[in-house]
């Protein structure tokens, strides 16, 4: 049963990568062809920062989800859910900047960009909520066992030698947080489970780019999305690890919302 639901959940996270990888080829060729202001639009630095983004997000997805997958036992049953969420999330964030990226276009059925937004919608609710992965992640991989699993894979990550001193006061950040919600009352501790699924995900798929980064005969491109990945989307490991110890009131109470 696990088994057929944790392969099921690893081609969700797959399709997530995929809605990220074909939301930026259609937005890169649009980019590349649509003139604004003295020349191509891939020459600015916003439609550069989107596109290059979408990239690093399919790439960290990638990496996420190839290694939850080929993973020993335990690690692999802590980084399913991390991967269904983090890389359905990521999806639907790189087909969204990919209809920024087309303007007004991108909103009309010419293009196809917003087909790919409303095709990514779908992964984040089947085959278990992204609230559900992040609740399996927060009872199975923290609560039981202590996180055994989860502090050793940070532990890991901090201790390699590729990994820069961000890198390492990310996974410090995410230890942290691990610790805070074993700790946390019941409320609170499901108050913070999505944000440290995100937490657990940037740092692991940045761990696995950092290493793209050092390989002198990867792709091109792939080495520069890494390096955004380092530079731009870890750097959310900050504000996550504030999120998850500092849960609202009104998350955790009982106050009318209307």
């Amino acid at each position: 049963m696990f088994a057929m639901m944790n392969a099921a959940r690893l081609g969700v996270a797959m399709q997530g990568v995929a809605a990220a990888e074909r939301a930026f080829r259609r937005a890169v060729t649009y980019a590349q062809e649509r003139v604004q202001g003295g020349g191509p639009i891939i020459e600015h630095p916003d439609v550069r920062r989107m596109l290059l983004t979408m990239r690093a997000l399919a790439l960290g997805g990638r990496l996420l989800t190839l290694y939850a997958a080929l993973a020993p036992d335990a690690r692999s049953a802590l980084l399913i859910p991390v991967a269904k969420a983090w890389c359905t999330d990521a999806g639907m964030e790189a087909a969204s900047l990919g209809v920024q990226v087309h303007g007004g276009m991108g909103f009309v059925e010419e293009t196809g960009a917003a087909q790919h937004l409303r095709d990514a919608r779908i992964a984040p609710i089947y085959e278990g909520t992204n609230g559900i992965q992040a609740l399996t992640l927060l009872r199975r991989g923290l609560m039981r066992d202590q996180g055994t699993a989860c502090a050793a894979l940070l532990a890991e990550i901090d201790q390699d030698p590729g990994s820069s001193p961000a890198l390492r006061h990310a996974a410090t950040l995410t230890s942290e947080s691990a610790a805070w919600l074993r700790q946390a009352p019941p409320r609170a501790a499901e108050a913070g489970a999505t944000p440290f699924l995100a937490m657990l995900g940037t740092v692991t798929a940045g761990w696995l780019a950092s290493r793209v980064a050092e390989q002198t005969d990867a792709p091109p491109g792939a080495r520069t999305a890494a390096g955004v990945f380092l530079e731009q989307i870890l750097p959310r490991v900050h504000f996550l690890a504030h999120v998850v110890a500092t849960p609202s009131a009104a998350l955790v109470g009982m106050q009318p919302i209307l």
